[in-house]
């Protein structure tokens, strides 16, 4: 089988280090495509050629994986059509709406399945609650926290940190809690939001505050920020009647229960982390290859609009927002 990966950063690197783990390398191929490859060459049935000679190959790709800068990611899957089997795209999958709607026609006239990684949906923690989802009922509260520390050096590459090519905080970092909320509690339906700007190092926003109502009427609050002085746990925390759930650790591999005031820990899942994002993109990969179908279909573009709705409003409602001066007069009875 062939497989191609678009795209040579870090996220392509890592895909790559998968695929030669996973794959056969006698009998199975990986093509990846760069715009830093000038001249071709193989390495032990990994083919690396320019970013441009994708439309010249005539092979035929299994799967695909899109791991280049978000705002090339729609002309990159439109190379890809007629030429893969299935394509994976990294987050957020487009930056528009309109290109989002549009893939979803030419992934359904194409036949051609599309997905967008949402990794963290398969980490075990995560999974654990959906399965004990009937035993825990449903939250009132739901509070969200990502305390992150991004230098200049993060965002000197000229497409990190710019609305018009990736966007800030929210749609590169915190996008994952805001998915695995969803993925977890359903929609939301309503919400306002502020954010912070720290325009010396990166155009778009490094603090984002949430607060939202989710469709089964829980109230849910997300803070995320990349301007802290070092990477702290990331945090989810699900107040129910009787008690409150935590997960946090490296990439949620904790599960801690608080009752009687009293913290247990729950759950304490031991998993092979490749670097700090995790081995979630190791489980999206595996189902590809053991060709997972239902497993998968909760990754399908299709399903995945709710998310890029729910950020693009947030950005319109941010640039529009004017904050309420606190007053001085008034009262609360007759309210």
């Amino acid at each position: 089988m062939n497989f191609a990966i678009i795209g040579y950063g870090s996220i392509g690197k890592k895909y790559l280090r998968i695929l030669n783990k996973k794959l056969n390398r006698k009998r199975d191929n990986i093509f990846i495509f760069d715009k830093v490859f000038s001249k071709n060459k193989k390495k032990i049935n990994n083919y690396f050629y320019n970013s441009s000679e994708i439309n010249k190959l005539s092979y035929n790709f299994s799967l695909s994986i899109i791991s280049t800068p978000s705002n090339s990611h729609f002309q990159d899957v439109v190379k890809l059509i007629g030429k893969s089997n299935s394509i994976l795209i990294e987050k957020p999958f487009v930056l528009s709406l309109k290109h989002a709607n549009k893939l979803i026609e030419l992934s359904k006239y194409h036949k051609v399945k599309m997905y967008v990684c949402f990794q963290n949906r398969l980490n075990k923690s995560i999974q654990y609650l959906v399965q004990k989802k009937r035993i825990f009922n449903k939250p009132f509260y739901i509070d969200c926290c990502l305390f992150w520390h991004r230098d200049f050096n993060y965002y000197k590459n000229n497409w990190r940190g710019n609305y018009s090519s990736d966007g800030g905080v929210l749609t590169n970092q915190a996008i994952h809690l805001l998915d695995t909320i969803t993925y977890l509690f359903g929609e939301i339906k309503k919400f306002n939001a502020i954010a912070g700007f720290n325009q010396s190092k990166l155009a778009s926003e490094d603090i984002i505050i949430l607060n939202s109502i989710t469709k089964e009427n829980s109230i849910f609050s997300l803070r995320a920020t990349t301007r802290s002085d070092h990477n702290y746990n990331t945090e989810i925390n699900i107040f129910y009647d009787k008690q409150r759930i935590m997960i946090s650790g490296k990439n949620f591999n904790k599960i801690y229960v608080y009752k009687n005031g009293k913290k247990y820990l729950l759950k304490n899942y031991s998993e092979t982390f490749y670097d700090q994002s995790g081995n979630g993109h190791e489980k999206i990969i595996s189902l590809f290859i053991k060709n997972k179908k239902k497993s998968l279909e909760m990754f399908e573009i299709s399903k995945n609009l709710h998310v890029m709705n729910v950020i693009h409003s947030i950005y319109n409602h941010i640039f529009s927002f004017k904050l309420d001066k606190i007053s001085t007069k008034g009262s609360l009875l007759g309210r």
